[in-house]
């Protein structure tokens, strides 16, 4: 599917660079009617990206890497569901595992209230685990 995408990008960019306007065609004008400077050509349109496409150095979007990330973040909200009210410990990507009482599951994330009366807020994309304690 990347290949075909790529490939698709490719015939789509240079459709445009052939579809462009040739350059207007010579004609004697007096050195006063003269502009100062020639204007440079229009650059062709850029191919617009799917929005819930992800950039990949190297590839460009990837649409698929945004369905991948949606699907995980609706399978961690129906696990959350099932501790709401309960004390869990939730681990989080780049971070200590937290601990504390599920308050809500979101559509964007977790709310996690800790031993100390604040409450965190958590967003799928970053949890790894769901235990409860």
């Amino acid at each position: 599917q990347m290949s075909e995408n790529v490939r698709a990008r490719t015939r789509a960019v240079e459709q445009a660079l052939r579809a462009r306007p040739s350059a207007a065609p010579v004609v004697a004008v007096s050195a006063a009617a003269r502009p100062a400077a020639p204007a440079a050509p229009a650059p062709p349109a850029p191919v617009a990206a799917p929005a819930a496409a992800r950039q990949v150095a190297g590839l460009g979007p990837i649409k698929e890497l945004g369905e991948m990330a949606r699907t995980m973040d609706l399978l961690w909200q129906r696990e959350a569901r099932s501790h709401i009210g309960h004390r869990v410990q939730i681990s989080v990507v780049n971070s200590q595992e937290l601990a504390g009482t599920l308050l809500e599951a979101t559509d964007d994330g977790l709310l996690l209230e800790q031993a100390g009366g604040g409450t965190v807020a958590i967003t799928y994309r970053r949890v790894q685990g769901i235990e409860a304690l």
